[in-house]
């Protein structure tokens, strides 16, 4: 599910949180500014209907979807999803998932190319980062 206008608190507030279209305010206000100054100068300008491109998409939980066939690895996908940023152990991942490390170790590297750690890690790293940026982008 997606999303627009990408409001932080009222996509954090739904469950799972939403993914949203970000607009980009900045050309929004530039141009409707533009069209103002035309008019008040008393000209019309060139169209009232503009396109401007957002700029993208913030990926939250509501688009954080991996098609897996496989039971065990969707199971500890979402658990890690759910749960990475809360210190969570591979020891874990494998009692919700109700599977060998061995096995677990294997599937993940068939279906993902990584270990379920690598994983967790991954996650982590990348939430981490998002946190970082929204509070230096403000």
């Amino acid at each position: 599910m997606l999303g627009v206008n990408n409001d932080a608190i009222r996509c954090d507030l739904s469950y799972p949180p939403l993914s949203s279209v970000a607009p980009d305010a900045f050309q929004s206000g530039y141009h409707a500014a533009e069209t103002l100054a035309l008019l008040m100068a008393g000209r019309k300008p060139d169209a009232y209907d503009r396109r401007i491109e957002p700029l993208g998409v913030v990926a939250r939980h509501s688009t954080d979807v991996l098609a897996i066939d496989d039971k065990n690895v969707a199971a500890a996908l979402s658990f890690i999803r759910e749960h990475a940023c809360q210190g969570i152990t591979v020891d874990q991942v494998l009692r919700h998932a109700s599977v060998t490390r061995s096995q677990l170790e294997k599937k993940f590297r068939r279906h993902l190319g990584r270990s379920p750690q690598a994983e967790i890690r991954g996650i982590q790293v990348a939430r981490s980062a998002g946190c970082f940026l929204k509070r230096t982008s403000r």
